[in-house]
């Protein structure tokens, strides 16, 4: 097909349109549903891990020199650290495990959820 060869606006969206891949929102077996879940699962402590860390920062910095609201938000920094580190090697965890295995993990590794 050669484009601009008619006068047709909508050609190039026409040709795109076809080019989507049918997708269906439907959980094809129990990977999928174990993917979802333990996606989910580990975005979610990731990103809790990320507002703590950055909640417990400000604390610090408000802290203005009281040594128990700064030791309390020291300590909250740190579990906020840990949070983050666990959640990220739990990402590791799951793709060496995968990798060591050698088995076809692509359910669990991308499943998303789609609506």
């Amino acid at each position: 097909m050669v484009y601009g060869a008619t006068n047709d606006p909508w050609e190039y969206i026409k040709v795109w349109g076809n080019t989507v891949p049918e997708t269906s929102n439907r959980m094809q077996g129990v990977g999928d549903f174990l993917g979802l879940g333990l996606n989910i699962l580990l975005g979610t402590a990731l990103a809790i891990s990320m507002i703590s860390l950055i909640m417990s920062g400000i604390k610090i910095i408000t802290a203005k020199g009281d040594p128990k609201a700064k030791s309390s938000a020291q300590q909250a920094f740190t579990y906020a650290i840990v949070a983050l580190l666990l959640s990220i090697g739990a990402f590791t965890l799951k793709l060496i495990i995968f990798n060591v295995v050698g088995g076809d993990y692509g359910e669990l590794r991308n499943a998303t959820p789609s609506f």
